[in-house]
């Protein structure tokens, strides 16, 4: 069983933090979190106990203890995932998500390496990427594939994933793909160039109830013809 400790001490070390486990079976794994650009601990970490019954006793035991001060807690980590920040998914986005990847049974991957508290379910899933310019944006275009699905803003990574012949939808409901991306992306260029003469200023409008639904319907649409091909089963991952 995967654990997440949270609320950890920040000058906890990761040899202490295994003993604590230790003491109710076997630790396979334990690592804290750190901080790429101070080297600090962010304050929360993940230990793998192999054995269920073991594990769960960790938990009863040591959720809601003190350590140097600080009251920690202890939970199944499949209860917590990685996920895009609300900056760069709006939680209207992520709520339709949620819904679609339950309702329709299609798994979808969170990429980041920022810790949100979602849904428990089979079909939504993490994967914990470290920090650094594109890292997640490279995990995406790693693990994605012909089929898949990557909800994205960003241009670059929608041609990226494209070329692997996936396709890309936007917060706003466009739809990225092999007939269109290459238009949206000489476009994004000459819009940078006359913001970066100073002839074009500002960005895109804030998001409304009308992108929303566009969203919702395009993912619907794009799910249900998969659905359809596949006689009652999406096989396609979304990112």
């Amino acid at each position: 069983m995967k654990i997440i400790a949270l609320n950890l001490p920040r000058d906890l070390i990761e040899n202490d933090l295994k003993d604590m486990f230790y003491a109710f079976g076997n630790v396979s794994n334990c690592s804290i979190v750190m901080d790429d650009k101070t080297g600090k601990s962010k304050g929360f970490g993940f230990i793998e106990m192999p054995v269920e019954r073991e594990a769960e006793k960790a938990i009863e035991k040591l959720h809601g203890i003190k350590v140097l001060k600080e009251k920690i807690r202890v939970k199944r980590a499949n209860k917590w995932i990685y996920g895009l920040t609300q900056m760069l998914c709006p939680k209207f986005i992520k709520d339709i998500l949620f819904r679609v990847a339950i309702k329709r049974q299609v798994k979808i991957y969170f990429v980041a390496n920022s810790l949100l508290q979602l849904p428990e379910s089979d079909y939504i899933n993490f994967i914990l990427v470290e920090h650094g310019l594109d890292i997640a944006d490279n995990k995406i275009v790693e693990d994605s594939s012909e089929g898949d699905l990557v909800i994205t803003a960003d241009i670059p990574l929608a041609v990226r994933v494209v070329t692997k012949g996936a396709l890309g939808l936007d917060p706003r409901g466009r739809i990225y793909d092999k007939s269109n991306i290459g238009a949206i992306s000489d476009m994004r260029d000459f819009m940078n160039t006359l913001r970066n003469d100073g002839v074009v200023t500002g960005g895109p409008n804030s998001f409304s109830n009308k992108d929303s639904g566009k969203f919702a319907n395009e993912l619907d649409k794009l799910i249900v013809r998969k659905i359809i091909n596949r006689r009652g089963y999406a096989w396609f991952n979304i990112y």
